[in-house]
């Protein structure tokens, strides 16, 4: 499992999602998170770059994604409110994105998912973070299958487009600050027992259906030994 950017190294924080029983549904909560994008392939990342259709240098305002199968599933990374669920039109803020759903969250900010093959939500829907908002497609001005996502700092006018990239947020970092861990009395964290071979160890943290625990708690229990690689950003478990 590695790491990217300025997340933590993996033998500190790192985590192993046990998936929660179904019947239980999971709630969006601000927690911990190490990698947004966990599931993803990075294809382009935030900033310039040379244009893949122009071919011509270019700020990329958001980052480019793939996942396995190329019309898989896209979920919601936060909840809000749709605001557009269609084909993106010239001179509306989603010009040459093909199919775009973009979601307002509780901070005002837009989040945009581009190029989908289809859509699966409608305008007006309160969503949840996890929630399937289309598949992944090749829309639009596109090379192949892929999603574009791209945050944005305001809803209006033409759903936040900015002619420079003073308009967008490097999307990673505004999730890690969106999940930042914080405890308050009136909004504590959902936590669970975890227990490996029969032997309990620290709490996980409940989120979005899933737990989260330490990679090196869950290495211990095992008898195994935490490995890290930083050449390769791998952390290993070894017994």
């Amino acid at each position: 499992m590695g790491t990217t950017g300025d997340y933590p190294r993996c033998t500190d924080w790192c985590f192993c999602g046990l998936r929660q029983p179904t019947g239980q549904a999971g709630t969006e909560r601000r927690g911990s998170i190490m990698n947004p994008f966990e599931g993803y392939r990075l294809t382009s990342p935030f900033g310039y770059r040379i244009h893949p259709v122009d071919n011509v240098k270019r700020f990329h305002r958001g980052v480019d994604l793939v996942i396995t199968p190329s019309n898989g599933p896209i979920k919601a990374f936060v909840g809000g409110k749709v605001l557009h669920a269609k084909m993106g039109a010239t001179g509306t803020g989603f010009g040459n994105m093909g199919n775009v759903v973009a979601v307002q969250d509780a901070k005002g900010f837009l989040h945009v998912y581009a190029h989908l093959s289809s859509v699966a939500v409608v305008v007006g829907q309160a969503i949840a973070g996890g929630t399937v908002v289309g598949n992944q497609g090749s829309t639009g001005k596109s090379t192949g299958p892929h999603l574009h996502y791209e945050v944005r700092k305001a809803c209006s006018p033409s759903f936040g487009w900015t002619q420079t990239e003073a308009g967008v947020v490097e999307p990673t970092k505004y999730l890690q600050d969106y999940y930042t861990v914080y405890e308050k009395e009136d909004d504590p964290l959902d936590k669970a027992k975890v227990v490996v071979n029969g032997k309990s160890i620290e709490d996980g943290v409940l989120i979005n259906g899933k737990t989260y625990v330490p990679l090196r708690a869950v290495g211990e229990a095992l008898g195994a030994t935490v490995g890290w690689d930083g050449k390769t950003n791998t952390a290993t478990l070894k017994k």
